[in-house]
């Protein structure tokens, strides 16, 4: 793949420079330090390729965190599957004793109507 890349010509930046009025020495010290910045600068620049290899990588990554998190996300779900599985048992237990003191409750109060006139008969009170 063609790589683009930057090129400074420090001699014709001299020559600028120099018609410029700036003294010959000057214009080459500053077109040899300004060369000198390009490069440094120009070599640490990311290419297409680096930023391709970079996005793959990167998405390469994103799956594989997909899939950890769907691992995960099932571990949850089946945790909380055997909560719901928990809670209907409960609520079925709960049925079962809410229906058996209903029960003895409508005995009681069953039995001390019942018991009402001998209790009043006993006492004399009607």
């Amino acid at each position: 793949m063609s790589l683009s890349v930057f090129t400074f010509n420090s001699l014709e930046f001299a020559k600028g420079l120099e018609v410029a009025g700036v003294p010959r020495e000057h214009a080459e010290a500053q077109a040899h330090a300004l060369s000198k910045v390009f490069e440094a600068n120009t070599r640490e620049l990311a290419t297409k390729d680096n930023m391709q290899t970079l996005e793959a990588n990167l998405r390469a990554e994103i799956t594989d965190l997909r899939k950890d998190m769907d691992v995960k996300f099932a571990t949850v779900d089946a945790r909380f599957s055997t909560i719901d599985a928990r809670f209907v048992t409960v609520d079925a237990k709960l049925d079962k004793l809410l229906s058996q003191i209903t029960a003895r409750l409508g005995s009681m109060v069953l039995a001390a109507v019942m018991a009402m006139p001998f209790i009043f008969k006993l006492f004399h009170l009607l």
